[in-house]
């Protein structure tokens, strides 16, 4: 499920004049003059077996609620924000609407509607096809969490009992795209340790350790699993030299973008402040990090307040409101530093001629 820029704005407005309210619930239920109706509630506080999902397709500072029986009727569906003699209202564009009335909220809806195959009816054809003689294999991502969008594809990780080496391999599959990662527990354990850990970017044992068996002997499985979870709180501690080097960039950013001139130079130095931000408040905090929309993701679990933060003062391009942001961040990790900043090269770093 998507949101448009109207929706996002209204989200934006309301948010700012109550700032308690950090989720949107958004449900189907029967009623209504057309058989169905939506509803949206902003609400501060999720009940007890919420599922709650952030997406860099809807507004990422907020959180999500859809229960599992209103995400098949809103999949693929758009939140808008819309203004006519009616008033102003939140509406759902939804593809299988054959009908509506001009509240937006009542809806005449296609249950027999085309579709294309399920993820999970997709996998298991694809698994009997392909992937057979694998151990386990595990559907991850932004569709198995209930995040994903029109867009989104299917991660799948397939473990092997032996494989002569570890390989990716992305096709389109009945119509979806699917992100296959194929290993053994030898090479995941190589990756993991030699690739992901080391960068603090965890991508393979979060997808793992997150995703949904769908194949394989369960008690295996929940061995790797396992495997993945005791890597996950393997959580990175850097050094203060490494923390520094993490300031004295950013606050390099910083005095860059106020005095950059440039247009485009000023649009490639934030999206660069706002990848160095993000990643020092949670590295500073003991924390993950991660690439594109899994860095706003582990920021929201995190800490929501920060996350929306981020958003609005990204969001506005204003130099002088991400300067304020990015001032806070640095002064809750240190502080700025530039002026006295000094780092000694390793002795052997020569190279005779």
């Amino acid at each position: 499920m998507k949101a448009s820029s109207n929706a996002l704005k209204q989200l934006s407005k309301l948010v700012t004049l109550q700032p308690d309210l950090k989720f949107l619930r958004i449900y189907v239920q029967g009623g209504g003059c057309s058989g169905f109706e939506y509803g949206f509630e902003l609400i501060a506080n999720p009940e007890e077996d919420d599922k709650i999902f952030y997406s860099q397709d809807c507004f990422p500072a907020l959180g999500w609620i859809i229960d599992p029986i209103s995400f098949e009727y809103l999949d693929k569906s758009e939140l808008d924000y819309k203004k006519d003699l009616s008033g102003a209202r939140f509406i759902i564009n939804n593809p299988i609407a054959v009908g509506q009335c001009g509240c937006g909220r009542s809806i005449n809806l296609d249950l027999n509607a085309s579709k294309r195959a399920t993820p999970s009816e997709v996998l298991q054809s694809l698994i009997q096809e392909k992937y057979s003689k694998a151990n386990v294999i595990f559907w991850a991502g932004s569709i198995a969490r209930g995040a994903g969008s029109d867009s989104s594809d299917l991660d799948c990780v397939v473990f092997f009992e032996k494989i002569d080496h570890a390989y990716r391999e992305a096709i389109i599959y009945q119509g979806w795209p699917i992100d296959i990662f194929v290993h053994d527990k030898d090479t995941f354990r190589y990756f993991v340790e030699s690739i992901d850990l080391p960068s603090y970017m965890p991508a393979l044992p979060v997808m793992v350790a997150e995703g949904v068996q769908v194949f394989g002997d369960i008690k295996e499985g929940d061995l790797i699993k396992n495997m993945a979870s005791t890597y996950l709180k393997q959580l990175p501690v850097l050094s203060s030299i490494q923390i520094d080097m993490r300031r004295f960039t950013l606050t390099d950013l910083v005095d860059d973008l106020k005095e950059c001139p440039d247009e485009f130079e000023r649009l490639a130095i934030i999206q660069e402040i706002y990848k160095q931000s993000a990643e020092l408040y949670l590295l500073f905090n003991n924390q993950w990090i991660g690439k594109g929309k899994q860095l706003m993701r582990f920021l929201s679990e995190k800490d929501p307040v920060i996350a929306r933060e981020f958003y609005y003062a990204f969001y506005s391009q204003q130099t002088d409101r991400i300067v304020d942001h990015v001032t806070k961040i640095l002064n809750l990790c240190g502080g700025p530093l530039w002026n006295g900043f000094f780092l000694e090269a390793p002795a052997s770093w020569k190279k005779e001629s």
